[in-house]
């Protein structure tokens, strides 16, 4: 996912990339991944999570699968005014989010900063962005699955090894009888 922000960037021209995932509350959204160009001042000023009443105009936005393109935070409109003074505070003159969803639920949002000057995003860019959004949670979401198999069937072994040794005790009880 790192080298994917990384190449991202460098294609979109951008300093700061991230991905968020929404917590299992979805009160919040965590930092998975971040990259920073090498030149950025932004590595100093960026939140690692953000709560979900931070961000209601982007969350309104993310929820109806809609890519969020801004070329001038700046020029936010005043319904989006707490976003903007988050933008601003993380030094983000221009910005893109693409929803992050897995099997029809809005699982997080990946972004693009320009933090060195505006910058005007074409359709080709949101084409391009959201599609590596899908690779990226795709990618994201197999990994967790395998997590998850791995610690089910860690789990079946354990019960598997107490089911033998309960009738290898039983086994020796009728035998000693």
């Amino acid at each position: 996912i790192n080298i994917a922000l990384n190449k991202l960037g460098e294609f979109a021209k951008t300093e700061r990339n991230y991905l968020f995932l929404f917590s299992e509350d979805k009160n919040s959204a965590v930092i998975n991944n971040i990259w920073f160009a090498d030149h950025s001042a932004g590595q100093q000023v960026y939140l690692e999570k953000w709560s979900i009443e931070q961000l209601p105009w982007f969350i309104k936005q993310l929820n109806q699968f809609k890519t969020i393109s801004i070329p001038s935070v700046t020029q936010l409109p005043e319904s989006a005014n707490k976003e903007k003074q988050l933008l601003q505070s993380q030094q983000t003159l221009s910005t893109i989010l693409i929803p992050l969803c897995y099997e029809k639920e809005l699982v997080g949002f990946i972004g693009f900063d320009s933090l060195l000057k505006e910058k005007e995003w074409s359709q080709e860019d949101e084409v391009l962005l959201r599609l590596a959004g899908e690779i990226c949670v795709n990618a994201l979401m197999k990994g967790k699955i395998k997590q998850e198999l791995k610690e089910h069937q860690s789990e079946l072994e354990k019960l598997g090894e107490k089911r033998t040794k309960k009738i290898t005790n039983a086994i020796d009880l009728l035998q000693w009888k």
